[in-house]
């Protein structure tokens, strides 16, 4: 399984430039409102949705959980001993919320140091750039800087309660999903484990759900279907009707098949996320087409992207409250010197150079070292409770806040 998990590095590559594109995203609100829409006016609505996917942060999001459910299945899938694999996901459920608490907590002290100093100043930047910019920037830290409430919100409520009025980090909404969905993910595989009849019942968990509209959960079970499949390639491409195979060759091992499908898939990620459900469609064909695509797996298996894969959780926690301390300043200090729209270019490009510094930061004392930290809470608490849990140490790959799928890390 190792030589497996290194084969995923082009999963990681893709959340790690799907986590580039949530800072995107959010440096458009800061500075880019205003010429982007002039941009789409120019270009029209034809090629608006090109423009806009490259800032499609809410797209990112649905990314990471369809990923986030596959990476932690894998090893489910892939084992056909089930005493190992229950015990596979014993150990995942008992390590989870401390794996994802300390990096969130690093980030959210952070974001309460630079507060509680005075330094977020994203409400004097709304002020400059005018009222455009304000229904964004003039949500965050609209209260007073509590320590207690600090610790309060990255130990329980960004997990359990989130309340974007007094978040500290206003990404940590995506917490609450994530530590839920993979709490379901495994209490559904424990369910319905290997059974023969588990594709039927994926399909009939699927419409059900999105009958419900519970989307999010619909995530996790759409990842860990195409995680099962994944495994299990041999079989499933044994009930393909050749022409399909084919058709699917064509579209995944050719260079002109790989562009076309890609940049299809840019321009209905840049289309309004249709009653809520078109992201997570997209978000999970994509990530199987990259699965089948060789070429398309070559791209986003390069060293840059596979690095910012492994900051990506780091990246995604640290850069709001840098923005927000750091932009103002910034813009001013490039403002003395240039005009507003190329003092805007040139604080944006400083601004994501140095979230990427701290992304790699954070990744470095509190991501890495989360990794070991779950690991041993679980052997401590496994230690407490043998008869009751039958767990197994395993190793776990990198996508969406786990360890790195080239590397063993847990």
């Amino acid at each position: 399984m190792n030589q497996q998990a290194g084969k995923l590095a082009y999963l990681e590559g893709l959340r790690g430039i799907a986590a580039f594109v949530v800072v995107l995203t959010h440096l458009h609100l800061m500075f880019f409102i205003v010429p982007i829409d002039r941009l789409n006016s120019w270009f029209g609505p034809t090629f608006k949705p090109f423009v806009e996917a490259f800032y499609d942060g809410n797209f990112a999001v649905w990314l990471f959980w369809v990923m986030s459910a596959f990476v932690l299945s894998l090893r489910y899938h892939a084992t056909n001993d089930v005493a190992k694999a229950n015990g596979m996901l014993t150990d995942a459920s008992i390590r989870r919320y401390p794996r994802l608490l300390l990096p969130v907590l690093v980030s959210v002290l952070f974001a309460y140091a630079l507060h509680a100093g005075g330094l977020m100043s994203n409400m004097q930047l709304a002020n400059e750039l005018g009222p455009e910019y304000a229904d964004w920037l003039g949500h965050h830290y609209q209260f007073e800087a509590g320590f207690l409430m600090a610790i309060k919100t990255a130990v329980w409520q960004c997990f359990f309660n989130y309340n974007p009025d007094a978040s500290y980090n206003r990404v940590l909404w995506t917490m609450e999903v994530e530590l839920m969905g993979s709490f379901f993910l495994f209490a559904y595989l424990s369910v319905i484990g290997k059974h023969k009849a588990r594709w039927l019942i994926y399909a009939i968990t699927a419409l059900v759900l999105f009958r419900l509209y519970m989307f999010w959960v619909n995530a996790f079970v759409l990842g860990t279907m195409l995680c099962d499949m994944y495994v299990n390639a041999d079989v499933v491409r044994q009930r393909v009707p050749q022409v399909m195979q084919k058709l699917s060759r064509l579209l995944t091992h050719t260079k002109p098949g790989a562009l076309l499908t890609m940049t299809g898939f840019v321009y209905l990620i840049g289309l309004p996320n249709i009653n809520g459900m078109l992201h997570l469609v997209l978000a999970t064909a994509l990530t199987g087409y990259l699965i089948l695509s060789p070429v398309t797996q070559r791209f986003f298996a390069r060293p840059y992207a596979v690095f910012l894969g492994k900051i990506s959780f780091g990246l995604y926690l640290i850069h709001t409250p840098f923005l927000c301390a750091a932009a103002y300043p910034t813009y001013m200090l490039m403002l003395k010197m240039m005009s507003p729209s190329a003092a805007a270019l040139v604080t944006a490009t400083i601004l994501a150079a140095c979230s990427l510094v701290l992304g790699w930061g954070l990744w470095f004392v509190a991501d890495k070292p989360a990794v070991a930290v779950s690991r041993g809470f679980a052997s401590f608490f496994n230690q407490w409770i043998p008869n009751r849990f039958n767990t197994t140490q395993t190793t776990e790959p990198n996508m969406h806040l786990e360890p790195a799928p080239t590397r063993k890390a847990a």
